[in-house]
């Protein structure tokens, strides 16, 4: 039960961090290369509208972010996907221990 406590407070504290992450790929990518959110929402990238949030997801799964110059903003990218995909399996490992 112990391991169960800790993952969740990991998963919980995922959140924020991504959070951060996201905050700061928005802001850099509108200083260098604001481009990059019309590619991601051609209807005009809105950072808190859901849609504008799916269709973020959906560049950010596809790797589309690998076409992009500036290598920090790069690794945003990188580190928020991992960060995601971490996040989605910490899930199911939580899950499949809680049900065990």
């Amino acid at each position: 039960m112990e391991i169960e406590r800790i993952l969740l407070l990991v998963l919980i504290a995922c959140v924020p961090v991504a959070g951060v992450l996201y905050a700061r790929i928005v802001r850099r990518a509108r200083e260098v290369d604001p481009a990059v959110l019309d590619r991601i929402d051609p209807d005009g990238f809105r950072a808190m509208n859901a849609s504008s949030q799916l269709r973020f997801s959906g560049y950010l799964n596809r790797g589309g972010y690998r076409e992009i110059g500036d290598a920090n903003l790069k690794r945003l990218f990188a580190v928020f996907r991992g960060l995601f995909y971490a996040y989605c399996a910490g899930w199911l490992v939580f899950l499949a221990l809680a049900l065990r």
